[in-house]
């Protein structure tokens, strides 16, 4: 099985050293769906002050396989 890394980054970078072996990329894009998920739910405040908040998804060669952006901003 494939190994899957969910690198979290909001001002700061918080790799993910460990990966999570998994069916391929669609599962990887799921997971990363559900990770950003309960992020976004536990961390909502640090979340809304992050110009750049992503969950970025490598293979185990290091290429980027899904990138899920989140963005806030006043309404106009």
């Amino acid at each position: 099985m494939p190994r899957y890394f969910f690198t979290v980054n909001d001002r700061r970078h918080y790799p993910d050293t460990d990966g999570t072996d998994l069916d391929g990329p669609d599962a990887a894009r799921f997971e990363a769906v559900v990770l950003a998920g309960y992020i976004l739910r536990d961390h909502a405040s640090e979340i809304l002050t992050a110009d750049d908040w992503h969950v970025a998804v490598t293979n185990e060669q290091g290429s980027p396989v899904f990138r899920l952006n989140v963005s806030a901003g006043q309404a106009c």
